[in-house]
């Protein structure tokens, strides 16, 4: 299910980019202005869609990627706490099993 939401949204921000890209283009070949004007235009809807990508990345990420490391991250620290654990008790056992040594005496 998760993939599925990551995967809309790279379609979604790939054809929000497709369509600034479009929709520049055509002003281009039907602008009225001159060519000082248009190219004003062009590069502010330019500056329009790069902060609007930026903050849909950013979005993104505060709401898919941040999350999911955390999860990550959770899940990682009780692997490794089971680990301590497990390690602990086998340790344990074998100085159980083994008598402890006495140094020799010189």
């Amino acid at each position: 299910m998760q993939n599925n939401n990551s995967a809309g949204a790279i379609g979604f921000l790939a054809g929000a980019v497709l369509g600034g890209l479009v929709g520049a283009a055509a002003g281009l070949l039907l602008a009225p202005h001159t060519g000082d004007v248009t190219r004003r235009k062009v590069k502010k809807a330019g500056d329009k869609l790069i902060k609007k990508g930026l903050d849909a990345f950013d979005d993104f990420q505060e709401d898919r990627i941040e999350p999911f490391l955390d999860q990550v991250s959770s899940k990682a620290s009780k692997v490794k706490d089971n680990v301590e654990d497990k390690v602990k008790d086998i340790k344990a056992k074998v100085s159980q099993k083994i008598p402890s040594r006495q140094p020799l005496s010189k």
